[in-house]
């Protein structure tokens, strides 16, 4: 079963930082099975008073790759 990983990027207190990580992190994801479905965008909020800043969302084969990626250095 597919699992997915949800992130909200509110505030960059290290853009340089950020910079270095935006450039790698797809290769990790990848190397776990992984995809991106969204990169930030528009979303709608159907219920509850969520406001998201930057959604971010990815796709896993499963649940341990989805664990693993996130777990990874």
């Amino acid at each position: 079963m597919k699992a997915y990983c949800i992130f909200d990027l509110r505030e960059v207190l290290d853009a340089d930082r950020l910079g270095r990580y935006s450039h790698g992190v797809l290769d990790t994801v990848r190397a776990h099975g992984g995809c991106y479905l969204e990169v930030g965008g528009s979303c709608e909020v159907v219920e509850g008073d969520w406001s998201p800043g930057f959604p971010v969302l990815l796709e896993f084969p499963g649940i341990v790759e989805a664990r693993t990626w996130y777990g990874s250095p």
